[in-house]
């Protein structure tokens, strides 16, 4: 046990030896890689842009907000996910697509939508490659979805409570997290590839 115990703590001081011995090295070449990653990232990822819409739901028909009690909530948060289908549903995309002169198979993985878990609120989300054609979509599919909702749910109503605004800079990629994570890996491989590799070198040598 004593000669285990001094093999690995010669092993342990072997390496870290070798890793501070080729600590520059390893830098570099993990400032390569990093390099590499955001430039891959800034020149090969093409960027995408967001915009979004949410919804309140209602379960009467042109509900005013007024002394809206406990029961019409609970009423409501029961339906939102039904509203989360419809306004995500291929009958809205595809007649939204074709008012924004596209086509639902070019939008269909473009569009999602996610439930408040405190709130009857329907927050739906476009996310494509073109700035104008996400606004757009966004906005057409806020138009169409309360006349859809009201055909298939009756007695019960959606209000938007934020419109679509034009997307400012792009969702993604992110530059930054490209680099970054190109660093930990670069750094990460070069120190296993350049410490096991010295050792090896000096046990066959030895």
């Amino acid at each position: 046990n004593v000669g285990a115990e001094s093999n690995k703590e010669i092993n342990l001081n072997q390496m870290v030896r070798v890793f501070f011995k080729r600590f520059w090295l390893i830098l570099l070449i993990a400032i390569l890689v990093s390099v590499c990653a955001y430039m891959y990232s800034k020149l090969f990822i093409k960027p995408t842009y967001q915009s979004y819409f949410t919804a309140y739901v209602n379960n009467k028909i042109n509900d005013t907000g007024v002394n809206t009690s406990t029961s019409d909530l609970t009423a409501s948060m029961g339906l939102v996910y039904v509203y989360e289908d419809i306004m995500t549903s291929r009958s809205v995309l595809k007649q939204a697509a074709e008012a924004c002169g596209t086509t639902y198979s070019k939008v269909a993985g473009s569009v999602t939508a996610t439930v408040s878990d405190t709130a009857p609120v329907v927050k739906v989300m476009v996310e494509t490659t073109d700035r104008r054609l996400s606004l757009m979509l966004a906005q057409k599919i806020a138009e169409i979805s309360p006349v859809k909702v009201a055909e298939v749910v009756d007695g019960s109503s959606m209000r938007i409570i934020d419109e679509p605004v034009a997307p400012g800079r792009p969702a993604s990629p992110n530059h930054t997290s490209y680099a970054l994570s190109g660093f930990l890996l670069g750094f990460m491989f070069a120190a296993m590839i350049l410490v096991f590799g010295d050792m090896v070198y000096d046990t066959v040598q030895s």
